[in-house]
């Protein structure tokens, strides 16, 4: 046992040694070892969205196909009209999508006596989904309150409305930079603070990108909610950066 003691107290004392030698102190030693600042660098910024994407749904009813193809057709075009006198043109309108269901079939295939279950009125219930991409974010984001138009003709149709931005990937690049210069700013602080300098970045790392819904009204302090269906987005990142100190 005294030999190991003897042996670590010889190898301590040459490494002190080698490092007077390369021209180190036991106090730089100890300066390194604690001679970087770690911080977090916060982007956040509300943007409205310049893209949106409309789909405005509706049923119709009836018990014989080729009646029910013809009243689709009708209110189809009424429902193209009303876009139309909201601002909406032909080229916005992106796809049209149909839902058939026979309710015979899905009501009644396993039919079986005793059963006092009422017959539907009309046996086919055709909804169809017009899809608009457009521009005009605004005019999107007003027509829910323009739909009694629809109902005025006996067209139960809803509307729902999903945005975007069309330049998202420089608005993620515009952020890490912010972020990475609040880090910077955070880091300066820091060591202002404990009387130090910082010398430079040694490494940075991205957190997590976010889309906040900025639209509603906050009730549970800074929390938002998913963004991704909202008009105005809060686009948040963080950074986790580590810079050199003297």
């Amino acid at each position: 046992m005294e030999v190991v003691n003897k042996v670590l107290k010889l190898s301590g004392v040459l490494g002190i040694f080698a490092m007077c030698c390369l021209g180190y102190s036991v106090k730089d030693l100890m300066k390194q070892r604690n001679s970087h600042i770690c911080v977090n660098g916060l982007a956040d910024r509300v943007i409205k969205s310049d893209e949106a994407k409309l789909n405005i749904s509706f049923t119709v009813e009836g018990n014989k196909m080729s009646d029910l193809k013809t009243t689709l057709a009708s209110t189809s075009g009424k429902v193209i009209e009303f876009l139309h006198k909201y601002g909406f043109n032909d080229d916005e309108v992106a796809e049209t999508s149909d839902e058939i269901t026979d309710r015979l079939a899905d009501r009644y295939a396993r039919y079986g006596g005793g059963n006092n279950v009422e017959k539907p009125e009309n046996r086919y219930e055709l909804k169809r989904t017009i899809t608009v991409k457009t521009k005009q974010v605004d005019a999107v984001k007003s027509l829910n309150s323009h739909l009694s138009d629809l109902y005025e003709q006996d067209i139960c149709a809803t509307a729902s409305a999903s945005y975007s931005s069309s330049d998202f990937a420089k608005i993620r690049l515009d952020l890490l930079d912010e972020a990475t210069a609040d880090a910077k700013v955070r880091a300066k602080k820091i060591a202002e603070a404990a009387g130090v300098k910082v010398r430079g970045l040694r490494n940075i790392s991205t957190g997590k990108f976010t889309v906040l819904n900025a639209d509603e009204n906050r009730l549970d302090g800074d929390y938002w909610s998913d963004g991704e269906r909202s008009y105005l987005k809060r686009y948040r990142i963080v950074v986790n950066a580590t810079f050199d100190r003297n």
